[in-house]
């Protein structure tokens, strides 16, 4: 947190936030905290390709995380990329990093606890595809109610000890379920279990 107060240009957003956020994200020196991007560029913007590599980098760290808050330069490009996605832009809060002169705004993406499904369906929602979703539901037929949990819960990032600890159950018992999850989608690890899982909201 330190880090971020101090580094252009998230200075001025965590600066912005009232201590009782703060204190929601904060963790301890020892724990995985998340990661800072300084930069994702390309090139050649008329090269389709670079764009593309670009994109997808940048979304799969915003999946991989469970709070994004992300900048660009004041090109209406890239806002609207940010907003097509889902992002919010933060109210009353910006800075000035890029350029002494032009005000930028800040966009945010809180996918923590129950707020994933939320996003999700949203998105579901604003690309047609509320059938697929369906779909996909009904694939986790496959799953008990206590195997449902630990994947609602591995699809947001958490490592097994997370998962007991929010299930309230042993370490051991969490790698029991994980393991028969794999089994009845006969993928070997979390990487093939979440395409495996995704694939279901794409298939028509």
């Amino acid at each position: 947190m330190d880090y971020l107060f101090s580094r252009p240009p998230s200075s001025t957003y965590f600066a912005s936030l009232p201590e009782s956020k703060l204190r929601e994200m904060r963790t301890s020196r020892e724990a995985s905290a998340g990661y800072f991007i300084a930069m994702i560029d390309v090139r050649d913007y008329a090269d389709l390709s670079m764009r593309q590599a670009a994109g997808l980098t940048f979304i799969s760290y915003m999946l991989s995380a469970r709070l994004v808050v992300t900048t660009a330069p004041s090109i209406p490009f890239f806002h609207a990329i940010f907003q097509s996605l889902g992002f919010e832009k933060a109210k009353d809060i910006m800075h000035f990093d890029y350029d002494d002169q032009i005000p930028t705004p800040y966009f945010v993406l809180d996918t923590r606890g129950n707020k994933l499904h939320e996003y999700l369906d949203r998105m579901i929602s604003s690309f047609g595809l509320a059938q697929i979703r369906d779909d996909a539901d009904k694939g986790l037929q496959l799953l008990s109610r206590r195997e449902r949990d630990v994947v609602d819960l591995l699809i947001q990032g958490n490592s097994n000890m997370e998962i007991a600890g929010l299930l309230y159950v042993s370490e051991a018992t969490v790698k029991k379920h994980v393991s028969n999850i794999f089994k009845k989608y006969h993928v070997k690890n979390r990487v093939q279990f979440i395409n495996r899982y995704n694939e279901q909201f794409s298939r028509q």
